[in-house]
């Protein structure tokens, strides 16, 4: 792709002719094209005109048009549209990037349709009876798609594979989360609806009303009403259940029920984000940014002191309401005798849980104590009384339940890992010491062999100290041994981990 200035008459204005390339089965064909009356003070496009040669005038209008006159092309049909993106572009280079794009993705549509009828049973007769029609089908899938996403916006859109059959869009809510739509579109469509997949806890669910088939050959489908009206089916307000009731012809639809799908989780995400500031989170580790916590099931493990953690999980259509207890909404993790008393407490209490309240404050009441608070702020206290030092390499913590909250082994449940450790059953004993010195706030001693060896899934990310989890995978019979590493399975995730032996 490339275009030279040309003199003109004017010195206002500035003519650009060139080629622009596409793809025909491999092999690339060259178009003419040349825009005239680019301003040549400011470079607007506003009053310029597009003159281009036959055969990219054929590739825009579909294989059904006739290559006729340029001024009746431009009226009416691909062509015209293109003129109007040329004259709203905010310069020449977005244009005839934006040019060669909508190029690259006619061209695989263009090539798909004689390709997958010489692959039919019938031969050469067969390829050329399906191949016009396949053809056909596959401009108007592409003609639908780029009117969708000229409606959406270029910039929601961030994959999109060779046949256009799959796209993800990705949508940044109003606090900075990105969100990812992944949509699957059938061979028939826009008759049957689209697959979706998102990353909401709640399921993306929707009606779909596909819009009226072309009465002729050469019919083109309806415009959809995005693109006619500005502003249409914007994003609802929060609550309520899973978009049962919203109706899409488009995908246009789809990511407007997105939007509001989006839109109701955010009180979801508001209470795990106080619980993130407000409690000591163990999972997801505080090794997961910010930005990616609301990836994944709604729920968080807190710290409650000693061995005993909170397994909580909040329920994704009334957040601030009571926790399910059913299917592992609430559950209480560690030595019986560290749980039993605050299980007892949160029971007992559970029926002066409000909605008025944040979880955290419902949890605090139930419990009858404060939760700890993050690893980090107690890091920052012990920091302020003198405390939180390095020495020789070791670490002296001036909390050492926040510093074992910070990267918490899940298989021995302790941060420190005492030198000389044979593993996950010496930690036992460990353990048992760190829980009789914390009435004097003494620790483990504070020096020890911290978690180093992490799940390399995205999802999990936990990270373990490598003695326990050599032995672990010791333990586990499909474990394999080769040149000194041990090869197996996550104990959380049961994806592929290794750690040496």
């Amino acid at each position: 792709m490339a275009l030279v200035a040309l003199p003109t008459i004017s010195s206002r204005a500035v003519d650009h002719e060139g080629f622009v390339v596409s793809q025909n089965h491999g092999a690339p064909e060259y178009h003419w094209i040349r825009i005239r009356g680019v301003d040549a003070a400011t470079g607007s496009t506003a009053n310029a005109v597009l003159q281009v040669a036959p055969s990219l005038e054929a590739l825009l209008t579909g294989p059904g048009s006739s290559s006729g006159g340029f001024g009746a092309a431009a009226a009416s049909g691909a062509l015209g549209a293109v003129m109007a993106r040329l004259r709203s572009a905010p310069s020449l280079d977005c244009f005839m990037s934006d040019l060669q794009e909508v190029l690259e993705r006619l061209s695989y549509a263009t090539s798909a349709g004689p390709g997958l009828a010489d692959s039919r049973p019938g031969g050469a007769a067969a390829a050329a009876a399906a191949g016009p029609a396949s053809a056909g089908a596959s401009s108007r899938l592409v003609g639908l798609l780029l009117a969708d996403l000229d409606a959406l916006g270029w910039g929601c859109l961030e994959d999109l594979d060779q046949d256009a059959a799959r796209l993800s869009l990705r949508l940044r809510d109003g606090c900075g989360r990105d969100h990812q739509l992944r949509l699957a579109l059938p061979p028939d469509y826009p008759a049957s609806p689209p697959a979706a997949a998102t990353d909401l806890p709640l399921p993306l669910a929707f009606a779909w009303a596909p819009p009226a088939p072309p009465s002729a050959p050469g019919a083109q489908y309806p415009q959809h009403p995005h693109q006619r009206g500005a502003g249409a089916g914007g994003a609802g307000a929060g609550g309520g259940g899973g978009g049962d009731g919203c109706s899409c012809s488009s995908l246009v639809d789809v990511y407007r029920a997105f939007e509001q799908a989006v839109q109701r989780c955010q009180l979801l995400w508001e209470c795990l984000d106080d619980i993130d500031r407000a409690a000591r989170v163990l999972d997801p580790p505080p090794t997961v940014s910010a930005a990616r916590r609301h990836l994944g099931p709604p729920a968080r493990r807190l710290a409650l002191g000693g061995a005993a953690s909170l397994q909580l999980r909040l329920d994704p259509a009334d957040p601030r309401g009571p926790p399910p207890l059913q299917g592992g909404g609430v559950a209480f993790l560690g030595p019986p005798e560290q749980v039993e008393g605050p299980r007892a407490a949160f029971f007992d209490r559970l029926h002066l849980w409000t909605r008025d309240r944040s979880p955290v404050e419902n949890l605090e009441l139930l419990l009858g104590k404060p939760l700890p608070p993050p690893a980090a702020a107690g890091a920052a206290a012990g920091e302020a009384g003198g405390c939180g030092s390095q020495q020789g390499g070791c670490q002296v913590p001036g909390d050492s339940h926040a510093v074992e909250a910070a990267a918490e082994c899940p298989i021995c449940l302790m941060h420190l890992l005492p030198v000389g450790d044979g593993g996950a059953a010496a930690a036992e004993e460990a353990d048992d010491v760190d829980m009789a010195g914390d009435e004097a706030g003494d620790g483990a001693g504070g020096v020890g062999l911290v978690p180093d060896v992490e799940c390399p899934t995205p999802a999990c990310g936990l990270a373990f100290h490598t003695p326990c989890l050599a032995e672990w995978l010791r333990s586990v019979p499909d474990t394999r041994v080769s040149f000194n590493k041990l090869f197996g399975r996550c104990p959380f995730c049961s994806n592929p981990i290794t750690v040496r032996a």
